[in-house]
């Protein structure tokens, strides 16, 4: 829980609204005893939940940075405790070494805060009844009482009157900070803060369920979860692009020949590992809509470039070596991993309805029957001369478009004429 154990505020040892004369001599004190080597056990250190720290002077440098900013300000003191009015004063009195009740300060946040009902005198009680229950949530592990915590928090900031409140208390100013990037950012810390508590769970689930029933965030929240999944596909896109080009880009035929199983193994992984992030995108949007269409189709088509290209370069090298009267090169030849490759893409496709897809099975059609005919050949006795089917062979490449190209009577009469060759020759 890095926001609450590494906040700002609670670094220097002071309340989130403490004046300038307070920060300053709290610093004070941290600065003496880093002068010796040691760290001070300040006021609120003994709070359950929080980490031992280290005040040196560089973390005390950085804490001032920190809050430099206004807005930063704010998201910092919606996780740590404010004195905002009488009540909020006895329930931080006991968070205090000297008095500390965990339970009692608990209580008087929470009669304070009018059963969370959100107004002037309320906020800064809720602000510090969530944030305890959020260092408690180890040891009480009640996840609604987190939930309940966190959109707690998100209640007050847009309560607009309530919001106008805290910001001047904060900074000293009015209306200048933006509720929607204020709002964005608070979020962005809750999904920290849930990967700290549940590091092994799914993030994006846990942070829809969180907020699910939160009018104002319910929205927000879906769409943030969504451009993470974009991005996570587009940064899964782009790696493996860079991969495939650096196996590819500037290569001979024979190279690519020689790597087939390896340009096709990065096909394989960008299949395994964008298939969660599809899955999710596809409940979010549907899998009709653009934006799962689009993405889909623009990883599968990389997928088709995979296993298409490897078998087109193995193509042009039997193609070359045959017109000299060599037939060495079609001993080498398979397209099982360009075979398997597509049969997965396939599969995985099987209730999508993408541009690529068609091509794909095309591809893998063309390819099985190449495939088929070259295992007979190879399995031919040297003394028997046929002639493969003349309906069954094809070159395909890829373009932008993903369209298989069929040149149905050049291509066709080039690959049979490789084969004619081959046998011939045997």
């Amino acid at each position: 829980m890095n926001i609450i154990n590494k906040n700002p505020y609670r670094i220097l040892g002071v309340i989130s609204n403490a004046s300038k004369s307070e920060i300053k001599n709290s610093e004070k004190t941290i600065k003496r005893y880093s002068e010796i080597g040691a760290s001070p056990k300040l006021e609120y250190d003994f709070i359950p939940g929080l980490n031992d720290i280290n005040r040196t002077k560089e973390i005390l440098y950085q804490a001032n940075n920190n809050l430099h900013n206004d807005l930063d300000k704010i998201i910092y003191a919606l996780f740590w405790f404010i004195d905002g009015n009488d009540f909020d004063s006895i329930g931080l009195d006991y968070l205090k070494k000297t008095n500390l009740n965990i339970a009692k300060s608990l209580d008087t946040f929470y009669k304070s805060s009018r059963k969370f009902a959100v107004s002037e005198r309320s906020f800064s009680s809720i602000i510090n009844h969530s944030t305890l229950d959020i260092l408690l949530f180890k040891e009480h592990k009640d996840f609604e009482r987190l939930k309940n915590a966190l959109n707690h928090k998100f209640t007050v900031i847009h309560d607009q009157e309530t919001f106008l409140k805290l910001e001047q208390l904060l900074t000293g100013f009015k209306n200048r900070i933006n509720i929607n990037e204020l709002s964005k950012k608070l979020l962005n810390q809750s999904k920290e803060l849930l990967k700290n508590l549940f590091p092994r769970r799914d993030q994006e689930k846990l942070l829809l369920d969180i907020f699910k029933d939160n009018t104002h965030l319910k929205s927000e929240v879906k769409e943030q979860v969504i451009n993470h999944i974009l991005g996570k596909l587009t940064e899964l896109k782009s790696k493996s692009q860079i991969e495939y080009d650096s196996h590819t880009s500037n290569k001979t035929s024979k190279q690519i020949r020689s790597n087939r199983a390896t340009i096709c193994s990065i096909g394989s992984k960008l299949i395994n590992s964008s298939r969660p992030f599809l899955k999710k995108l596809s409940t979010l949007l549907g899998k009709e809509s653009y934006q799962f269409t689009s993405i889909t189709d623009e990883i599968y088509n990389l997928v088709n470039f995979c296993g298409i290209v490897p078998y087109n370069k193995q193509m042009d090298i039997i193609d070359k070596e045959t017109q000299y009267g060599m037939k060495a090169e079609i001993q080498k030849t398979n397209f099982n991993s360009s075979i398997v490759l597509f049969r997965s893409s396939i599969e995985e496709l099987t209730f999508y309805d993408v541009p690529v897809k068609e091509t794909l099975k095309n591809n893998l059609k063309i390819i099985e029957k190449v495939n088929k005919q070259i295992q007979e050949i190879k399995n031919q006795s040297p003394t028997r001369k046929t002639t493969p089917n003349q309906t069954s062979t094809r070159r395909t490449t890829p373009n932008q478009t993903t369209q298989v190209e069929d040149n149905s009577g050049c291509w066709m009469f080039i690959g049979i004429a490789i084969l004619v060759l081959i046998m011939t020759n045997c």
